[in-house]
């Protein structure tokens, strides 16, 4: 299946992949350090995707599931997190300046 990942601020693709899921396109994009700022990844599953080091400033992570995700050193500058689910993610070093956590889950 073709997955893509767009942008939420003119739909524009921003990355895409014949894979079997949304988690390994976006760990694709950030291996081959595709740009995913401004990225539209509302309600995502991302249950335990290693997202180092990923440029994710001004994304929109909404309802999303990062549950176990790996953010060390990831970059969400403004990104919108409100209601994600971060239950046992990995934020050493995450740069979160202005991002909306509102309702997030931060536990463990």
């Amino acid at each position: 299946m073709k997955f893509e990942i767009k942008s939420r601020y003119n739909a524009s693709v921003l990355f895409s992949l014949e894979t079997e899921s949304l988690k390994l396109c976006v760990e694709a994009a950030i291996n081959s350090r595709a740009r995913l700022d401004g990225a539209n990844l509302v309600w995502a599953r991302l249950d335990g995707a290693s997202l180092v080091g990923a440029n994710l400033d001004g994304a929109s992570l909404v309802g999303a599931r990062l549950d176990g995700a790996n953010l060390v050193g990831a970059r969400l500058v403004g990104a919108r997190l409100d209601g994600a689910n971060l239950v046992g993610a990995r934020l050493v070093g995450a740069r979160l300046d202005g991002a909306n956590l509102v309702g997030a889950r931060l536990v463990g």
